[in-house]
């Protein structure tokens, strides 16, 4: 059974499931808790009663419930790696920008993002702003230039 917060890293191909408690290592039967296909640890439930994830249990047995529309990251992408410290909440907005290649300067605003048809990682000022979302718009300064004469060249 499981002693304390809820924390640690789920290994179901190694039989039961480890449970990291400040050094203390609690072992649960496989049947509390499996792996998906695409890495995440799950706790066991009835059929059809929503499933909860390893990392969610863990940030909230620490941290109290997770606000809505907020998600906890994996900071190193492991998704088995449900040490608090791997753990992070964020906005759903911001989860996406982590995985599309957005890099954070140190105090946490994005300062780079790649582009997506040279490919190159840019500062966020080398993009034009999209007015209605107020977001950077897909591809750099550049490539807009590059797209726009390849489009017009010819005409006149």
């Amino acid at each position: 059974m499981i002693r304390g917060p809820l924390t640690g890293s789920c290994h179901y191909w190694r039989g039961p499931v480890a449970i990291l408690e400040g050094g203390i290592v609690t072992w649960v039967p496989k049947k509390e808790f499996y792996v998906t296909a695409d890495g995440y640890c799950l706790k066991a439930v009835p059929w059809g009663a929503p499933t909860i994830g390893m990392h969610r249990l863990a940030w909230e047995n620490a941290n109290g419930p997770i606000p809505p529309g907020m998600i906890i990251h994996h900071r190193n992408g492991v998704r088995s790696d449900n040490r608090l410290e791997n753990l992070e909440m964020m906005s759903r907005a911001t989860h996406l920008r982590v995985h599309a290649g957005w890099v954070r300067g140190p105090d946490g605003h994005f300062t780079h993002k790649p582009c997506c048809t040279c490919k190159r990682l840019l500062p966020v000022s080398m993009f034009y702003i999209d007015r209605k979302r107020d977001l950077p718009r897909p591809d750099c300064k550049e490539c807009v230039s590059m797209q726009h004469k390849r489009l017009y060249i010819g005409r006149g």
